[in-house]
């Protein structure tokens, strides 16, 4: 016996599938880690830590587990204070902790005992507590470097070719772009393994591997991470560089 499926249920099957499908991560998006210790070093549990936006007053909360760490991801870009608060200990708060383009940066709060009322307030220019935990090798250039860049045409794609081992390709350009951007090659890697994301989402041309497909204002982009090795693997295919932007 043989059964048929009508059409109309074959697409709300198709859309059912992809209404419970996991949305992708957010490539631009930073990520902070951290641990919440006491005085003697020993791991504190069940801290709040929340990290706020200075620029949009946006906040993020999360909860120090067993082992004292906490992570909390999908983070814009920008400026943070991270407070960190539990009962028997002075708050811990760190401001002006800078959280770049697809990068995850760690901060160790040490508590001090005494009441949560009291704060003990660490800037993030006075303390060495901040790195960076990824293993790439990455350039990130800010707003105003952005800007003040003598790039030729205003051209955001020239900024590739500014990294170390990077460089322009004559001859390599497709009519398919907005803009005449330059083809770039990486570590002696072929320009079709660039990788183009702008704003969490793919934008390597389709027609074209290799080349950006969209070419957005200079002064639209905000910040531009270049990765020229030991990126991971949520950026795909490329073995050439991922050029990342965010608006």
């Amino acid at each position: 016996m043989k059964f048929r499926i009508s059409f109309p249920i074959a697409v709300v099957s198709v859309m059912l599938g992809l209404a419970i499908h996991p949305a992708s991560a957010q490539l631009t998006e930073s990520t902070l880690k951290g641990s919440v210790v006491d005085p003697t070093g020993s791991v504190v549990q069940h801290a709040s830590v929340v990290a706020t936006n200075e620029s949009t007053g946006i906040s993020r909360a999360a909860t120090s587990g067993s082992d004292g760490s906490f992570t909390i991801t999908n983070l814009a870009p920008g400026t943070y204070s991270v407070q960190v608060k539990t009962q028997g200990y002075k708050t811990f708060e760190q401001t002006h902790l800078q959280l770049n383009v697809g990068t995850t940066t760690q901060v160790n709060a040490r508590l001090e005992v005494g009441q949560v009322q009291e704060t003990v307030e660490v800037m993030a220019d006075q303390s060495q507590v901040a790195v960076s935990k990824d293993g790439r090798l990455s350039d990130t250039l800010h707003e105003a470097q952005i800007t003040q860049l003598p790039l030729p045409v205003r051209d955001v794609f020239f900024l590739p070719s500014l990294n170390a081992g990077a460089t322009n390709i004559p001859g390599q350009n497709m009519s398919y772009k907005l803009t005449n951007s330059p083809t770039v090659t990486v570590n002696g890697n072929r320009f079709r393994g660039n990788n183009y994301v702008l704003d969490g989402s793919m934008n390597t041309h389709t027609l074209n591997a290799g080349e950006p497909g969209i070419v957005p204002s200079i002064e639209s982009i905000e910040e531009v991470q270049v990765q020229t090795g030991n990126f991971s693997s949520e950026y795909g295919r490329g073995n050439g560089s991922v050029v990342n932007m965010r608006t």
